[in-house]
This record gives structure tokens, C-alpha cells and sequence, in this order.
């Protein structure tokens, strides 16, 4: 069989299938990592895909099926975070698989530059959806590696105004990363604020 480099001028690999998905896009949905790495050293785009969801189908199929080599292999590829900037939410939204290759995945995408505290959509972050899904385990990984700790979601909240709500046993671990406790939402709201409507021990963990 020939070679890709020898037939690269006889085949339109941007050719999209029903789905819209290029030839390189299936070949990562399924786990054909010698063929992507062929696809890619001849200059294939996997992020040109005509996609209408959050994220490229090559860079969705690799976090979906937890590959983590071929996530890897699409980081490396030049303008990824650009093309792909809601991978590491999409990573985050993936079940738990009991195995931690959530975790390992996310851990890639950090490695690779994503920033967890930047906007995914003009709703929201990364980081406020680890504190709103209770995921203590990636919260704790994106404490260390978000550039903006103080982040606001469309509706000025901070991750402290979630964790109140949703994650308290996080309150001391995310004020200890230097978050403003003084942000107050577009109600007017700080943390403290909604604090007083849940227990006493999250105002506790709040005034102490």
C-alpha cells in the first residue's frame, strides 16, 4: 500500500463525511493513532473540520474515547488551543470513569497551556464548572494551574459563590488560593452573602 506522502496529491483528506467529519477525525474516533500521525506529517489540518458543537470532532473523539496519546498528539498540533479552547471544559464534563483517566486527560490539556480559569463559552469557565459539578479532585488540580483565580462567569459569580453552594468542604482550600472574598455577583451578592442562607458551618468556614 502506498504510502500517504506518496498519494497526498490524489486524495482530498478535507472531503467530509454526513457527519462532517474528515477523514483524520475518524481515524482518532477510531484509535488509528499510526494513521492520524501520517495524516498530520503531511500537513493535514485535524481542526478544519465544518463543526457546529464546542469543539473540533478530532480533539472531541480523542477526550471522549480518554486516548491520552492522541490527545498529546492533537495538542502538539499548532494553534490547538486556539481552534480547540473548549477541550479542557469538555474533558471536565466526561463521567468519572473510576480510573482517574479523566483526570489524566485534564492533566494533559493543563500540560499542553489550557488555562482552566479562561471562558469556554460566554457563560462560564472551566474552573466554575469543576465547583458546580462537586468534582473536589479536578477542582483541586485547576486551583494550582488557573492564571485568574478571580475569574467571573457571565453572571459575575467567582468559584467561591459555587463552592459555597455546591462544594463546601472547598471553601478553606479556595480561599487559601488567594480568591477575593469581597466579589459580589450581578445581584450584589458576595460568597459571604449566600453563605448565610446555607448551614452554620459553611458561614464558619466562611468568617473564620
Amino acid at each position: 500500500m502506498r504510502s500517504l506522502l506518496a498519494i497526498r496529491h490524489d486524495i482530498d483528506f478535507y472531503k467530509q463525511n454526513i457527519w462532517g467529519e474528515t477523514a483524520l477525525a475518524v481515524a482518532v474516533k477510531e484509535n488509528h493513532i499510526g494513521i492520524v500521525t501520517q495524516l498530520l506529517e503531511v500537513g493535514v489540518d485535524p481542526f478544519s473540520d465544518d463543526y457546529h458543537l464546542m469543539l473540533p470532532p478530532a480533539m472531541g473523539h480523542a477526550i471522549f474515547n480518554r486516548n491520552l496519546s492522541m490527545v498529546q498528539l492533537l495538542c502538539d498540533v499548532k494553534d490547538c488551543m486556539v481552534k480547540c479552547k473548549n477541550a479542557l471544559e469538555i474533558a471536565v464534563l466526561q463521567a468519572d470513569d473510576g480510573k482517574d483517566i479523566r483526570l489524566q486527560v485534564i492533566r494533559t490539556l493543563l500540560d499542553a497551556g489550557f488555562d482552566p480559569s479562561a471562558m469556554h463559552t460566554e457563560e462560564s469557565t472551566p474552573l466554575h464548572t469543576a465547583a458546580h459539578l462537586r468534582l473536589p479532585k479536578v477542582l483541586d488540580i485547576f486551583l494550582d494551574k488557573a492564571s485568574n483565580i478571580n475569574v467571573q462567569d457571565r453572571v459575575g459569580r467567582t468559584i467561591l459563590h459555587l463552592v459555597v453552594q455546591y462544594l463546601p468542604e472547598k471553601i478553606e482550600r479556595v480561599i487559601e488560593a488567594g480568591i477575593d472574598t469581597c466579589i459580589r455577583d450581578q445581584w450584589g451578592k458576595t460568597a459571604l452573602d449566600l453563605a448565610r442562607n446555607q448551614s452554620p458551618y459553611v458561614m464558619h468556614l466562611l468568617t473564620t
